[in-house]
């Protein structure tokens, strides 16, 4: 890991040094894929760490978003879970019923709602050793979608992907309608252990993102598009759950 922190940190360096730089992908993930290619990455969406045992987190300067930790499909009894909800808990966009979506923020310490009917929450079953997800109407009461994740599944994705993290700011702006990026900032952290992970979860500190949409043409036009759920934490949070090295 020493070696990784060493060598990550002088490509760091020799970018800041570069000043304002171009970005290599003109939308909002143009942050990361500009500093990941330059350093010599390649763009790939494998659960290991971004460069030898430390992932990578870019940021704008004072962005208010959290920062998602990793993706994870739930993996409960039922097969393909996010077919269930959103067929269950979809609702139109745009008030066009063939255009449905499911987005929601969900936490551990309240329900928070998704569309018109349904308020969802996080109940976290350590007997089990089970994160479940729960919905509840006014006109049902609660449902047991039967989606969850195994602590054990948790568990492995954060500590391969998240042992060691290095969080990146830059600066932007426009010209032209082109981005530039001036990367300013690094930090690195290692991950204290899966227990804190957990009680951040529990007290609504870490919460799930849920987004699946639909696709807009094509032969699959109006099915769903998986975009993933993903467990997210806030910036300020960060030391609640890593130690900052340096």
């Amino acid at each position: 890991m020493i070696e990784d922190l060493v060598t990550l940190r002088e490509k760091f360096k020799e970018i800041v040094n570069m000043g304002w730089i171009e970005s290599y992908r003109n939308c909002t993930s143009g942050i990361g894929y500009t500093f990941e290619t330059l350093i010599g990455k390649k763009e790939d969406s494998l659960p290991i760490p971004d460069y030898g045992s430390i992932e990578i987190k870019t940021r704008y300067r004072n962005s208010k978003y959290p920062i998602s930790l990793f993706n994870s499909t739930p993996d409960g009894d039922y097969k393909l879970p996010m077919h269930r909800l959103y067929d269950r808990f979809s609702f139109p966009q745009h008030g066009n019923l063939k255009y449905k979506i499911f987005r929601a923020d969900v936490y551990a310490n309240r329900y928070t709602r998704a569309g018109r009917n349904y308020q969802f929450k996080l109940i976290i079953d350590k007997e089990n050793k089970k994160i479940k997800l729960i919905a509840y109407s006014k006109s049902t009461g609660v449902i047991d979608p039967k989606v969850s994740w195994s602590f054990e599944t948790l568990k492995c994705k954060l500590e391969t992907k998240l042992k060691y993290l290095a969080l990146i700011k830059a600066d932007i702006h426009y010209e032209y309608h082109k981005q530039y990026f001036k990367y300013y900032d690094i930090t690195f952290y290692m991950l204290k252990n899966f227990d804190y992970f957990i009680d951040l979860i529990e007290d609504g500190t870490i919460k799930v993102v849920f987004n699946l949409s639909y696709y807009k043409s094509g032969i699959k036009d109006g099915m769903m598009k998986n975009h993933g759920s993903s467990f997210e934490i806030g910036e300020n949070d960060l030391e609640k759950l890593f130690i900052k090295i340096c």
